[in-house]
């Protein structure tokens, strides 16, 4: 992923449980980009895993996968939340607004590329690996894979990618969270699992 003019790029997670786009502090520069604009509005976040995050919120233009969109929400974190060893520098949700740490005046990066006609289609796709994972944008890439998708309603009225499971024969409601590797339940739904 790549924010500016001219584009600063630099390794990032994409996580489908969050709807922000935020890096390492010194990461992005923004009084290096011609576009970069901010109001001075901050962000406070946290994630599951326990991880947190303060800073300031500026706008830029994003540069992913051949796709841009200007005027895109990105937090400058104040101090380190990721650790650069993981090989990524920061996060970028692709939940829906409704979760956004950085509020309702700024879109995570997905909408702002539908918004600005980047993408025609608001599908995505990812394909994880142990190595060589992929992230197709507006779309499926069906050189990855080899039966019909299947598409099940979304609830998001939380801000996640929920939908409907099933564990053992039991009707659940699932978030699909490309940035945790863990499943989590509530204990007393998990007992009659």
């Amino acid at each position: 992923i790549a924010f500016g003019t001219p584009a600063q790029t630099f390794p990032i997670d994409f996580d489908t449980g969050s709807s922000d786009t935020l890096v390492n502090n010194g990461v992005y520069d923004p009084s290096a980009s011609s576009t970069s604009q901010t109001n001075g509005d901050t962000f406070s976040t946290s994630y599951g895993d326990g991880t947190t995050a303060q800073g300031t919120i500026y706008t830029d233009t994003i540069h992913i996968g051949g796709l841009s969109a200007t005027n895109t929400a990105i937090g400058v974190a104040s101090s380190q939340f990721q650790d650069p060893s993981s090989g990524s520098q920061g996060i970028s949700g692709m939940a829906f607004p409704q979760l956004a740490a950085f509020g309702s005046n700024y879109l995570p990066y997905f909408f702002r590329l539908k918004q600005a006609g980047a993408v025609s289609s608001g599908v995505f796709q990812f394909d994880l690996r142990t190595s060589g994972s992929s992230l197709y944008l507006g779309g499926t890439n069906s050189a990855k894979y080899s039966s019909t998708p299947q598409y099940v309603s979304v609830d998001s009225n939380n801000g996640f990618w929920q939908v409907p499971a099933s564990v053992n024969g039991q009707s659940i409601d699932s978030i699909v969270d490309t940035g945790t590797t863990i499943i989590v339940a509530p204990t007393l739904s998990l007992i009659h699992i």
